[in-house]
């Protein structure tokens, strides 16, 4: 093989390299778009919530199995949510699914050190129940839970491309906001 021949390869894979390049960026934007106008759909039908939040991130350690990225539970807020949230206190947090058979359990157990945690979370959630009918609070939890299988269904692969690793991400109406985000 002579040197024109390797100088020819070279340039082919260079050439080859920026197509895939920008087909990947075309992609992230793409699939950013019907992300976006789908969430709009979502907020324009569930005015109650107001942000949607997750966080993305390869582990920089996996006790020996491979490090691979992955998207992390999904929130949803109403802005008092948001803004009263502990940072650590972020659970796949869905207002307006009813507490679980064992909140209602260890509320009601007199014997129970956090009875008044779990009672609080009944409250809460009694209030927004109340705030906008037990109806629509099903409509909405079923719109979240409608949401939250989109999630399952998007390859997280197009997450990383749509927006990064190590990130926060926060989508409203609005948009997207990305933060980068410092793990252990």
């Amino acid at each position: 093989m002579t040197d024109n021949n390797l100088d020819a390869l070279h340039n082919e894979m260079v050439d080859l390299n920026a197509k895939i390049k920008a087909l990947q960026e075309q992609a992230a934007k793409t699939s950013q778009e019907v992300f976006k106008a789908s969430l709009a759909k979502f907020f324009d039908n569930i005015p109650e919530i107001k942000m949607i939040f997750w966080r993305q991130y390869t582990p920089y350690f996996n006790d020996g199995d491979a490090c691979e990225f992955s998207v992390g539970d999904v929130n949803f807020y109403t802005e008092e949510d948001r803004d009263s949230d502990e940072e650590d206190g972020w659970d796949a947090f869905n207002p307006f699914m009813a507490p679980s058979d064992y909140v209602y359990r260890e509320a009601a157990n007199e014997g129970n050190r956090y009875r008044d945690s779990y009672q609080t979370q009944i409250d809460a959630y009694n209030e927004r129940v109340s705030g906008v009918g037990a109806e629509r609070a099903a409509q909405i939890h079923r719109a979240i839970e409608d949401v939250k299988n989109m999630f399952r269904e998007i390859d997280d692969d197009y997450f990383l491309m749509m927006f990064g690793d190590h990130v926060e991400v926060t989508a409203t109406r609005n948009g997207f906001q990305v933060d980068e985000f410092d793990h252990d």
